[in-house]
């Protein structure tokens, strides 16, 4: 296949081999979302056993049985991507890493002839992003049920404590949500198990009382989980519901 590519598209094969054996989590794709390359960290952190695996392939063929909403929904933006006259798109990925980041920033830019103008393929590059007011919009406007299982992240003695509800409750408090937001979300999220605005004010003081903290403001809940870094680690219920591809621009 290598001797069939364009030279554009062959340099850009060489750079991520070139790149391979480094933590850099970069692949290359045809225009029409086949793989072309990729480094050995991308294969491993998708649960692609080599990279040579993917060529060829597109990510639903790879991944759709166990992922396919995420498979579908790249795909599509891709697509669309590439019927565009943008150069380059950016995309917030919620996706069940195995090195357990939970949200990546996917950086797409186009490859294209330079003399005619063509466009040959895209260059990808995956980096960890935290949870910005972007991904903080995609929570807020989603309430999709998901059966994907996330792998197991650090220990935490706080959250050790928790119900898996209560972890929900606390990761929002730790992000900046108020009781309001969390009920709404949370209803949303789970329309067969409605909570009053009462039951998460008086579910949030349980928590204050587990550790011993005054729960006359929200503020004091929330500057405890930020200490102990509870935001770091979404819930495993919560991220499920998430996973999938967001554009960004």
């Amino acid at each position: 296949m290598s001797r069939e590519l364009h030279p554009v598209l062959m340099q850009a094969v060489n750079s991520i081999n070139f790149f391979s054996k480094i933590k850099y989590l970069f692949y290359l794709k045809n225009k029409d979302g086949n793989y072309l390359a990729m480094t050995d960290y991308a294969a491993h952190v998708y649960g692609i056993e080599s990279p040579e695996l993917a060529i060829g392939k597109s990510m639903f063929e790879l991944l759709g049985e166990k992922h396919p909403k995420i498979s579908k929904q790249t795909m599509e933006i891709e697509e669309r991507f590439i019927g565009s006259d943008a150069d380059t798109m950016s995309v917030i990925n919620f996706f069940s890493y195995a090195d357990n980041v939970q949200v990546r920033l996917v950086l797409r830019t186009k490859l294209k002839d330079p003399e005619t103008g063509e466009v040959l393929g895209m260059l990808c590059q995956e980096i960890p992003s935290g949870l910005n007011n972007e991904c903080m919009s995609i929570m807020d406007s989603l309430g999709e049920s998901s059966s994907i299982k996330f792998p197991d992240t650090d220990y935490n003695p706080v959250i050790d404590k928790l119900t898996s509800y209560e972890h929900e409750v606390c990761f929002l408090v730790s992000i900046g949500w108020s009781p309001s937001q969390i009920q709404n979300f949370l209803n949303r999220l789970y329309p067969e198990q409605q909570r009053t605005l009462d039951a998460i004010i008086k579910k949030k003081n349980a928590i204050c009382n587990k550790f011993d903290l005054e729960f006359n403001h929200i503020s004091n809940l929330k500057d405890f989980l930020i200490k102990n870094e509870v935001y770091k680690q979404i819930p495993q219920k919560l991220l499920s519901h998430l996973q999938g591809a967001y554009m960004v621009n």
